[in-house]
């Protein structure tokens, strides 16, 4: 018995490297049962960062270095993907964690990782909730024109910050 809790402690803080402590703290009530596929509308703050790197290792570096500001600011990582990020500033929850002002994060990424980085960054009503499959769920905002935000992220160059 011992050993299935430790066991499930340790998938417990596996979990929460992943996900914000505050959605991981509601997910283990029993009234947490997002609907799939039934998304509500929020404001949401959000920065896209692509990272320049010397190698796959650096820019995973520097992902790494920008999830974990994030979550300092209260943020959320939201997608993690190749050599790009994307910030929220959070899920919307009660009692949710201050979060840091848009331009405050961006300065100190700015300050850490220079001009190996370039962003474009908003404010934005965005679904939010549970989407996809039964196979595959997304949990967080979806982005409405984030085709549009990452073409305008790509045609920049690194360095520069760009306000939508």
């Amino acid at each position: 018995m011992f050993g299935w809790s430790k066991r499930r402690q340790e998938i417990g803080e596996l979990f929460t490297r992943h996900v914000r402590p505050e959605l991981a703290a509601a997910m283990k009530s029993p009234t947490f049962n997002p609907a799939l596929n039934e998304l509500s509308t929020v404001r949401v703050n959000f920065i896209a960062i692509a990272v320049q790197g010397e190698s796959p290792s650096d820019v995973g570096r520097k992902l790494g270095l920008i999830a974990d500001a994030a979550r300092a600011a209260g943020w959320y990582a939201d997608y993690l993907f190749s050599n790009l990020a994307v910030l929220v500033d959070g899920p919307p929850l009660p009692k949710a964690a201050p979060r840091s002002k848009r331009l405050d994060l961006l300065a100190a990424l700015q300050q850490t990782l220079g001009a190996t980085v370039k962003s474009v960054h908003g404010e934005v009503d965005a679904p939010w909730g549970n989407y996809g499959s039964a196979g595959r769920i997304t949990f967080g905002a979806m982005l409405p024109d984030f085709l549009e935000v990452v073409a305008a992220l790509h045609a920049q160059p690194y360095g520069s910050h760009v306000a939508r």
